[in-house]
This record gives C-alpha cells, sequence and structure tokens, in this order.
C-alpha cells in the first residue's frame, strides 16, 4: 500500500458538453473564489458551514495552517494577488488532494513540511503531463482534522501559451484530463494497429507523482540519512591521513592526476559543466578512495543497501499499483543514486585539491632548498679557492711566514651548521 495517494479533477472555463450550465456555473464559481462559499473557505476553514442562529452569519472551524506554494508561505497580500488572478483566470482550474497514511501522517505537522514535500514532487509531475512550470500557479493548504493528513491544491495556467491551429492566436490548454492514451497486449506496449491491442488512458505524470512521492519519504527516513551521513564522516575523518600518511601514496597519486585533469578556471564541482567531461575519472577515484581508507567500504555497502531497500520497495508499489516501473519510478531512484554520486564526488575532489595543493608547497620547499644548497656549494668552493690562494702565497722568495686561516676555517663551519641545521627543519632530526 503506498504511503501517500493523490486524486486530481478539474474544471475548464467553458461549459462542457457533459454538464448543465447552471452546475457548471456554481462549480467554477466554487474553485474561482466568486461564490460566497468557495474553495478557499473550504481550504483555508473546516468544510462544513456552521451557521450562527444568532448572528445570523456563518462561521467556518479552523483546520489549516494557511495558503503555501511550492515555495513557501503566501503572505496575505499575496493571497489577496492570488484570488484575483484566480477571479479573472480563463484557465482550466486544476484541483485535488494528497492523502497520507497512518504511519506517514505525523510527519506533515509544519508548513515547512509540506512545502519541502510539495517542491520536490509536484514539479516532475508537471513536467510529466508536459505542463510549464513556471506558467503555472500553484496553491496549496494542509489539513489536520482527520485521522490521515491530507494536502488540498489547485493550479492553473497564468497565461494562454498555446498557439490555436485556426486562429493562430495564443490560447490556454483546453485539455484538462491529465495523460494520453496508449495500447497494450498482454500487459505490454505496443502500436496502435497491434492486432487484439487495446486502448488505454495512464497518466505516468500520476503514476510518477505516487512513485517519487513514496520515494521523498522513504529517502528522508533516518536509516538512508545516517547511512549517508556516515559515510561521509568516514571520508572526512581519512581526511588528514590521506594527505600525510605513506601507506596512501598511490591514492594521493591518483588525486593530484585527477585534479590536474581538470580545467585550470571555472567551477570545479562534480555538477558543474567543467567536471562534465571527467566524472568518470572522477567516479574510478572515488571507487579507490572507498577501497584504501580502512572501514569505508562496510560503510558504503551499507548505505548502497539502504538505496536497494528503496528501490525494491518501489518496484513492490508499482507493481501492486499496476504502474510502469521504469516510467514511473525509474527516474527517480536514478536520482536518488546521483544525488549520493554527486555528495561523494564533490567530497574527493574537495580532497584532490587539497592534495595537489600540499603536493605543490612541498614542491616549493624542494626547489627552495635545492637553490639554498647549490648557493652552499658554491660558497664552499669559493671558500675552497680563498684557502689555496692563501697557502699558494704563504712562502715567497724564500722567505716563510705563517698564514692565519682562522677566519676561513670559520667560514666553513658556518656552512656546514647551516647546512645540518637546514636539513633537520625539512626532514627531522
Amino acid at each position: 500500500m503506498p504511503k501517500v495517494l493523490m486524486n486530481i479533477s478539474f474544471t475548464p472555463y467553458e461549459c462542457p458538453r457533459n454538464k448543465g450550465a447552471a452546475e457548471h456555473a456554481a462549480e467554477r464559481a466554487f474553485y474561482n473564489g466568486t461564490a460566497e462559499y468557495n474553495y478557499f473557505s473550504y481550504t483555508e476553514k473546516d468544510g462544513k458551514v456552521v451557521k450562527d442562529e444568532e448572528n445570523g452569519t456563518k462561521n467556518y472551524m479552523e483546520k489549516t495552517s494557511g495558503v503555501f506554494n511550492a515555495q513557501g508561505v503566501l503572505s496575505a497580500k499575496e493571497k489577496a494577488e492570488l484570488s484575483k488572478k484566480l477571479r479573472e483566470t480563463k484557465s482550466i482550474i486544476w484541483h485535488g488532494f494528497i492523502s497520507f497514511d497512518d504511519e506517514t501522517s505525523p510527519l506533515f505537522n509544519t508548513q515547512e513540511a509540506c512545502v519541502h514535500f510539495v517542491n520536490r514532487t509536484m514539479n516532475s509531475y508537471f513536467e510529466r503531463n508536459g505542463l510549464d512550470q513556471k506558467n503555472l500557479e500553484l496553491f496549496c493548504s494542509l489539513h489536520s482534522d482527520t485521522d490521515h493528513r491530507h494536502i488540498h491544491f489547485a493550479f492553473f495556467e497564468k497565461e494562454p501559451k498555446l498557439i490555436d491551429k485556426k486562429s493562430g492566436k495564443l490560447v490556454y490548454r483546453s485539455k484538462g484530463k491529465m495523460g494520453k492514451k496508449v495500447y497494450k497486449l498482454d500487459g505490454k506496449y505496443v502500436s496502435k494497429d497491434t492486432e487484439g491491442a487495446k486502448a488505454e488512458w495512464e497518466d505516468f505524470g500520476h503514476q510518477n507523482f505516487i512513485a517519487n512521492a513514496n520515494l521523498y519519504l522513504e529517502e528522508n527516513k533516518y536509516e538512508l540519512e545516517l547511512a549517508r551521513k556516515a559515510t561521509v564522516d568516514v571520508i572526512d575523518a581519512s581526511r588528514t591521513d590521506v594527505l600525510t600518511s605513506w601507506k596512501y601514496k598511490e591514492l594521493r597519486s591518483s588525486l593530484i592526476e585527477l585534479w590536474r585533469k581538470l580545467p585550470a578556471k571555472g567551477r570545479k564541482s562534480y555538477n558543474s559543466a567543467n567536471v562534465a567531461p571527467y566524472r568518470k575519472d572522477v567516479d574510478k577515484v572515488v571507487k579507490q578512495y572507498i577501497d584504501a581508507v580502512p572501514g569505508l567500504r562496510q560503510q558504503h555497502n551499507a548505505l548502497v543497501r539502504e538505496v536497494f531497500k528503496r528501490e525494491s520497495d518501489l518496484k513492490r508499489i508499482c507493481k501492486n499499483e499496476g504502474f510502469d516501473y521504469e516510467k514511473a519510478a525509474k527516474p527517480g531512484v536514478e536520482a536518488m543514486k546521483k544525488d549520493i554520486r554527486v555528495r561523494l564526488g564533490n567530497r574527493i575532489l574537495k580532497i584532490a585539491e587539497s592534495v595537489n595543493d600540499d603536493y605543490k608547497k612541498i614542491g616549493i620547499a624542494r626547489a627552495n632548498d635545492l637553490t639554498r644548497k647549490i648557493a652552499a656549494k658554491n660558497n664552499r668552493k669559493a671558500v675552497e679557492r680563498s684557502l689555496i690562494r692563501s697557502a699558494k702565497y704563504g712562502s715567497h722568495n724564500g722567505t716563510n711566514y705563517t698564514v692565519d686561516y682562522s677566519v676561513r676555517l670559520h667560514q666553513i663551519e658556518e656552512v656546514i651548521e647551516n647546512e645540518r641545521q637546514r636539513k633537520t627543519l625539512l626532514y627531522g632530526a
């Protein structure tokens, strides 16, 4: 049984053939907010109208936390602007609800939780049904007056964006029903002309929403989050050892090689355009890192098991509900796997940058040390030449005299001592 269910319907601007004019006018007035008791009255207050006999007015019991969309809670001014647009629009108004089961309902006690859920799930629904997300006005409210908490939602097109084939003018979408007609034979999709094929109406957007919603709810459970955090923590904890320990020499070489493959300029995150051609190289080094660091392989395997568990659950849900897993749920599962690759890839790229920077610093230190050694060697040779000259001219015209070498010897001793101190500083005693 899915943790979340969704139902959606629609009310067109023009009266459809299968409905009376008065019935359609009343329904449209309810959903566009022009009726006394309307959609806002219901979604923001209790669904039952309670008449106050003393004052002759209608009161409503509070049962919601307000109106929100995929970006956040609407202010009073934003709600007023929304109401105005809703009254004036000639777009179809789609409306429905999302219901949660007993286990899931307690997770939705705040608007923030609902906003995050709607943001993560509704956009893919719109996309799969060919709707332009930027041209939609979505609004929702949370109801918590029943055992199963549920979100009421509605949306409409802001502007006409489709071109009418006859008039050439911009018009609103005329088809309210989501999905399309497909043909199946023995449970498989076939072409229209296949003998024995039966036509069915399928809303892949709806299937995708149910799968994504259940994936979202599973993904936000603590087991997956803990496994993901624990894997990242092991990587972070190993960073110092990888930078300094001799046993990671081969891994350091791979990290430096990876970093130097990347373009010198621009962003170097896993999802950036700069790194796109090198993602397989990043994944390869991630695998090498996981295999090299003690305990990381076991922790990563635990994370993979949690992902596999959710993938198996979604396959089961799709099978029980008659959904096409490949179209309804697989994109969401692949997105979850990609999210893990991105997180680990970014961590390894940061470490690769640090290793490369340290290597450059060591290279500079070694170059400076070599320069000092050459200077010291040249200085020793100069002293030696000076001593030889002094010795050469210590006797002249058969007359011997004593040459004082103490100053020269003192210079040589200073050179030797300076050399010893530099070696101790760089490489230890």
